[in-house]
């Protein structure tokens, strides 16, 4: 290992390997059962495990001096990495020119450039804000040197006569921090509304300044503050170094009389984002001031009604609710939670109190009508609910699914003729969704009639398979000088079949970014999505076994019922899709079952002579083409179960 220079004589290597043995099961919390000589040691190791655990802890955690507390603290700015964002991304091509002439190419390879230019490419072009909005420290070349002390921190704003600038006027207006009533122990009540700070767009210390002169002339005396975390998500989140300028900057004399802090509608996010920070919110773990509120009757024990200034748009969600009981949330841990169903929203709140900051609560999801993208009626007794930015379905069992369904379509509906017709919502990348989408851009894009664009579709085919370490038979080189034919459909169906057999787990992704761009799509290119499609089709089935995953299986019923939706909205390539789509997916005889299940569904839905159910009995005999008496099978065996 390179720690000594002479050979270690066999009796002290042999010791020095039972040593490393007795500390490896220490870490690991474990005892010695296999070898028997290690047995006496059992009762060393179990003495040792929480010291171990100690020492791991701490060796994990940020260092700190022992005079930290007379040091000052720096902080890196949204403008430094907004800064760094721009640089990256306006010099992208010289940096990759820059490696790709260096001598330490071979060693140091194209990876970490591609890694870069994948993530320059997730996060978009950077922002272009006037210098304004991140002047401040950013620019004051000093700033990581000053001591940060409430009395420092307004001295140098009011030496940039920050209170005079229409970014600071505007924090005032979007009322995210207010003094507003008394409570019934007669002190004043502050309100902290936290969807309202959007990071990145929202000036942090502008909205610490603005914090520091509105307690001002109430902080030398008792005073309580509500902290309205209704529909709070990361979008609202402080970062770790902003979070930490808080305890450093306001004023000691506010932490010290502030008589209690009530924390309204807290929601898993807030759970998740404690948790993370939980050493710096250390000092809150516990605190008797922290009281968490659960419904706004509790609210009106501390503070009257007619004091309460929380927006009406918190206050709204309590009015004209349906609530339906005794539900049951499924993930990795299922919960017993009430769903609340309004005119504008639905509450998801937990029936069985969670910790936060050693506090027990109830947590409380909001999910406005204009976040839900899909509800689907799984049987009579669950349902899956799509929300906008969710990592995946919510699932829910409920006695009553088919009536909290139809009510969240009600509100979904009533809030989608609420809206203009020209309103186009963009479905968000996610970052396990990077390979599909760009994998579909580049083959939809190969059968462009632009030479341009088929040329750079093709070198994005290339960095893709390179990046993503794809494998496709045969080797792709980037090019700035190769001509792409346009009669390249062979091509790009060969090349989508290699990758189908080779990389089944994009099927799901790929997929469903092929029925995105199809809606989209010419004609011509329509026709070449149905051909790179159909190959991924059977792919399917890997994701439909009993002992997969419930979420995947829900991806494959949802996948489709889009493709279902898509044979009735295409008008025009309705022969197409049935002969390409379902007369392949009828070759696949483990996924008829819950394709007949789909088309049921629709044609119950459109009811009896309707033109949804004509569609989709012409698609049951498309489906049959390619398996004629299996498919009769099953379809005679629902009728009878139905008779």
């Amino acid at each position: 290992m390179g720690i000594v220079g002479n050979p270690v004589p066999g009796a002290v290597k042999r010791g020095l390997m039972l040593m490393s043995k007795i500390l490896q099961n220490i870490a690991n919390h474990v005892e010695f059962s296999k070898e028997q000589h290690m047995v006496p040691f059992n009762d060393f190791l179990r003495a040792h495990f929480e010291i171990g655990r100690r020492f791991f802890i701490q060796i994990a955690s940020d260092c700190e001096t022992v005079d930290q507390a007379s040091h000052s603290m720096s902080f890196i700015s949204d403008a430094n990495v907004l800064a760094l964002h721009r640089l990256l991304w306006n010099h992208q091509e010289r940096i990759g020119d820059y490696l790709s002439s260096s001598r330490d190419h071979k060693a140091v390879g194209r990876r970490p450039f591609d890694k870069m230019a994948t993530l320059l490419a997730y996060l978009g072009p950077p922002e272009h804000k006037p210098v304004d909005s991140h002047l401040l420290f950013s620019s004051y070349a000093r700033w990581s040197s000053i001591d940060m002390s409430s009395t420092n921190f307004e001295e140098i704003m009011v030496k940039h006569n920050m209170h005079e600038k229409e970014e600071f006027k505007s924090i005032k207006t979007l009322n995210i921090f207010y003094q507003a009533g008394t409570s019934k122990a007669g002190h004043p009540v502050f309100y902290y509304i936290a969807r309202r700070y959007k990071i990145g767009e929202t000036n942090g210390d502008l909205l610490i300044y603005h914090v520091i002169l509105t307690l001002k002339p109430f902080c030398h005396a008792p005073f309580e503050l509500v902290v309205d975390f209704t529909h709070t998500c990361s979008d609202n989140r402080f970062r770790t170094e902003f979070l930490q300028k808080w305890f450093y900057v306001l004023p000691e004399v506010a932490y010290d009389n502030i008589h209690a802090s009530y924390i309204y509608n807290c929601n898993g996010w807030v759970r998740e984002y404690t948790k993370f920070h939980d050493r710096i919110l250390a000092p809150l773990r516990g605190n008797r001031k922290l009281i968490f509120i659960e419904a706004p009757t509790r609210l009106n024990d501390l503070i009257d009604p007619d004091q309460q200034k929380l927006p009406g748009a918190t206050l709204s969600l309590d009015e004209d609710l349906k609530v339906f009981n005794n539900a049951l949330r499924l993930s990795h841990k299922d919960t017993k939670v009430a769903i609340k169903v309004g005119p504008t929203a639905i509450q998801i709140t937990s029936a069985e109190k969670t910790k936060v900051l050693s506090h027990s609560v109830l947590l409380n999801d909001v999910y406005y009508a204009s976040e839900i993208e899909e509800v689907c009626l799984v049987d009579d007794n669950q349902f899956t609910l799509t929300i906008a930015n969710e990592s995946g379905p919510l699932s829910f069992i409920h006695n009553d699914c088919d009536s909290i369904v139809q009510a969240i379509i009600h509100i979904r509906n009533r809030w989608e003729l609420s809206q203009p017709d020209t309103v186009t919502v963009h479905q968000k990348i996610r970052p396990k969704d990077v390979p599909g989408t760009l994998l579909n851009m580049a083959l939809l894009n190969l059968g462009s009639s632009d030479p341009n664009l088929r040329t750079a579709a093709y070198n994005q085919l290339c960095a893709l398979t390179a990046t993503f370490d794809l494998k496709i038979e045969g080797q792709l080189l980037e090019t700035s000088g190769l001509c792409i034919p346009s009669n390249n459909t062979i091509f790009i169906k060969s090349v989508s079949e290699k990758l189908a057999t080779n990389e089944p787990h994009l099927t799901l992704e790929f997929l469903e970014e092929c029925i995105q761009g199809f809606r989209v799509s010419s004609i011509e290119l329509k026709h070449l999505c149905l051909e790179y499609m159909t190959p991924w089709l059977a792919n399917l089935v890997r994701f439909c076994k009993p002992s997969d995953e419930s979420k995947r299986q829900l991806k494959v019923a949802q996948i489709l019922e889009q493709l279902i939706i898509l044979t009735i909205e295409e008008v025009e390539m309705y022969p197409s899709i049935q002969a390409k789509i379902w007369g392949s997916i009828g070759q696949v005889p483990e996924l008829i079952d819950m394709v007949l299940d789909s088309f049921i569904h629709r044609s119950v839905t459109g009811g009896i002579g309707s033109p949804m159910v004509e569609i989709m009995a012409d698609t049951a005999v498309a489906l049959a083409s390619a398996n004629v008496q299996l498919v009769a099978k099953k379809v005679i065996g629902r009728l009878c179960r139905v008779s």
